[in-house]
């Protein structure tokens, strides 16, 4: 029937405008708002590993000093802000089960930060305990991830000192494209930083991850609150060494601001974990 027909195709709208993101935009005159169809947004997942202790053999617990996420943190939202892409941020705390999770979702884009040691990655155990991942548990969980023989990942930055060995583990897996420090050297924090920042406004904007990461090493070179930037430049490594980089990670299209609203009139910091920890004041 004709009322039955109208039904359909009232059904069939309402669940176009649910899997494509609006984007309201007004010019400058100040008229009634109208509604850009995007395509999805491309995602990256941002997990930081902040556990607050560590066991010894002996069942002791010793602290363990916080990184400044709340810093990269910021630096990030201002790249993406800047860049003003239809790109997600997702950020969590860095445990394997949120791990699990950002590959089953399909998200490609990982970066991983936390502090560096030469066998294993530092993830929490949930309970402000450090897990302490070794790279063979890694390979194991990333090749059970394997989709018709893929990777889950088609991009993974490893931000932590001595993370060769853990970038290599994802390349081994078959993750096309990773960042990573040499596996002997320990990082600045102001070189990690400098890089990140100048290293994804160029990945956000459509750059290839080639130039991507020589502006990166730019970044760090010419920084002047880096002490040895040269020698701190040369930590930074983009594996496997014979890969073809010279491709863009994303392909995002411009939006008027960002981060762009959705149809329930939330913002993308509902992808926010605002519980991660803060560094301790004082």
């Amino acid at each position: 029937s004709a009322y039955l027909k109208k039904q359909r195709k009232a059904a069939t709208l309402e669940s176009d405008s649910d899997t494509n993101a609006l984007s309201s935009v007004s010019d400058n005159t100040g008229d009634q708002k109208s509604e850009l169809k995007m395509p999805p947004p491309e995602t990256l997942t941002v997990l930081f590993s902040a556990p607050l202790v560590w066991r010894d053999g002996e069942n002791a617990y010793h602290p363990i000093e916080m990184l400044d996420f709340k810093l990269e943190k910021s630096l990030l939202w201002q790249c993406f802000t800047e860049a003003s892409r239809n790109i997600d941020l997702y950020y969590d705390n860095a445990t394997t089960d949120r791990l699990i999770s950002s590959m089953t979702r399909g998200f490609k884009c990982l970066h991983f930060s936390g502090h560096g040691h030469p066998n294993s990655l530092t993830f929490e155990d949930g309970s402000g305990g450090i897990h302490w991942f070794s790279v063979e548990q890694l390979k194991a969980l990333i090749s059970g991830g394997l989709e018709d023989g893929e990777a889950p990942f088609k991009f993974v930055f490893v931000s932590a000192c001595h993370s060769a060995l853990a970038g290599q583990t994802f390349v081994d897996c078959g993750v096309p494209h990773v960042v990573c420090c040499q596996q002997e050297s320990q990082l600045m924090d102001r070189a990690a930083l400098s890089f990140t920042r100048a290293f994804y406004l160029a990945l956000a904007v459509g750059r290839t991850l080639k130039e991507s990461f020589e502006i990166g090493k730019n970044a760090v070179l010419s920084s002047a609150t880096v002490l040895n930037p040269k020698e701190e430049m040369d930590k930074f490594m983009l594996l496997p060494l014979d890969g073809n980089h010279d491709v863009p990670i994303f392909n995002a299209e411009e939006v008027p601001k960002w981060p762009l609203p959705r149809t329930d009139g939330a913002s993308l910091k509902r992808y926010v974990n605002d519980s991660l920890q803060s560094p301790p004041q004082g």
